[in-house]
């Protein structure tokens, strides 16, 4: 039994001798080593190690804190948690953000009920 797949002789368009399959001229790109690349190969890389990551700071939870009052919730937690994922006490931002905001009352209290004793 012959292969399905190899050409048959006696099928007209070989029946003059002609090789079903005619000669590679030139370069071969599957079985010629190749050309178009030839640097020596790259070193290994070193593993990929992540910058340190940085503990954020009470600055923006204290300046939020005072100036929009409770808004800076808003800053106190999203530090506080990307402190606690680092690792990090989550305290600062709490202590700063109560202390503001006991500072900032005080402060206004003082001051507009100072202004109203000093008018009557």
């Amino acid at each position: 039994m012959s292969n399905p797949y190899s050409p048959d002789p006696s099928e007209s368009r070989y029946r003059h001798g002609d090789d079903p399959v005619p000669p590679l001229v030139g370069h071969n790109p599957y079985t010629d080593p190749p050309t178009w690349n030839t640097q020596p190969p790259a070193r290994p890389v070193a593993p990929y190690t992540a910058a340190p990551q940085r503990v954020p700071g009470v600055g923006w939870t204290l300046v939020i804190t005072f100036f929009f009052g409770i808004f800076g919730l808003i800053p106190a937690v999203m530090h506080s948690n990307r402190a606690a994922r680092l690792g990090a006490s989550r305290a600062p931002y709490w202590w700063t953000f109560a202390v503001v905001v006991v500072i900032s009352y005080v402060v206004g209290y003082i001051w507009i009920y100072g202004n109203l004793r000093l008018q009557y």
